[in-house]
């Protein structure tokens, strides 16, 4: 069981990335929903956390994955620039967000 990340962020990406966490950069749309196709094809994959800002873009899509399919869960995270966001508490969202500690 695998959690990977797309992000609109490379702030993100790489300090998500020193927990362990692997993913993807989607500066937009089109490369969100290709990034959410590879999540889909890879068993591995149990959670994918996604920016908000990039979950806006897909809301749509992301609403038919998670009502058609039981895996994987999608979980938004706030990105850097946010209200919401603060360094310190990342990992305390995350683990809030899925019930795992990362």
């Amino acid at each position: 069981m695998r959690i990977f990340l797309i992000s609109d962020s490379y702030d993100t990406l790489h300090g998500l990335r020193l927990a362990g966490i692997d993913g993807l950069y989607a500066p937009g749309r089109k490369e969100a929903l290709e990034a959410l196709e590879r999540c889909l094809d890879d068993p591995g994959i149990a959670v994918v956390l996604i920016t908000d800002k990039l979950k806006a873009t897909c809301e749509k899509e992301i609403f038919t994955i998670m009502i058609e399919r039981a895996a994987p869960l999608i979980v938004e995270i706030p990105g850097p620039g946010d209200g919401e966001w603060d360094r310190s508490s990342m990992m305390h969202y995350i683990r809030d967000a899925i019930g795992l500690k990362v």
